[in-house]
């Protein structure tokens, strides 16, 4: 079973950064392996607490050296820019197909737009996620339970996932954090 964890290039604290991780252990010994695009410190903590949990991890960026990740050294990253065309036209597909558009300013963000269905489906567009993992809110600290109004370069990926009916725990909102953290307490205690 996948999720997918989405965050962004923005910073979090170390209380954040270890509820992350204990968000991330509890999914691994549940069964769930996670899909991420590598964009931020959510992707990375969720990615490596799911393989420290001996949980199966993905990263599909839309480059083969983005950020700190490279393509072509690790098996569990994969790149948009390097996938089959018939994959990328089937990725562009989809966003088309279920009104998620948004003009690109290059080639770059084209691939970052269009990876978007490979993190939500899967490498091969045939694994859907069931359920995305984020941590948004404004610079205001004002929280969007549901990413509807949320413009970063998540967005798409956010936008996608509600056409999917794929739902949505943003952890910024109490009320997901709340029943994550629920989650997480059942985890322990069943496994002590």
């Amino acid at each position: 079973m996948w999720y997918t964890g989405v965050g962004s290039l923005r910073h979090l604290s170390e209380k954040n950064i270890d509820f992350l991780r204990e968000v991330g252990e509890a999914l691994a010994l549940s069964g769930f392996n996670v899909r991420t695009g590598g964009r931020g410190v959510l992707d990375d903590t969720l990615r490596d607490s799911c393989k420290s949990s001996g949980g199966v991890t993905q990263v599909l960026t839309p480059s083969p050296f983005y950020r700190d990740y490279n393509a072509t050294k690790e098996d569990d990253v994969f790149s948009y820019s390097t996938c089959p065309l018939e994959l990328k036209e089937n990725a562009k597909k989809i966003m088309h197909d279920n009104g998620v558009i948004q003009k690109a300013t290059s080639e770059f963000h084209s691939n970052l737009l269009y990876s978007s269905p490979l993190i939500l489906l899967g490498p091969n567009l045939d694994a859907p996620s069931r359920f995305l993992i984020t941590w948004q809110n404004d610079l205001d600290g004002e929280v969007f339970p549901d990413c509807r109004h949320f413009e970063t370069q998540e967005s798409p990926i956010f936008k996608l996932a509600q056409k999917k009916k794929i739902p949505i725990f943003n952890i910024a909102n109490p009320l997901h954090k709340e029943r994550i953290e629920s989650f997480i307490d059942t985890v322990k205690n069943k496994s002590a």
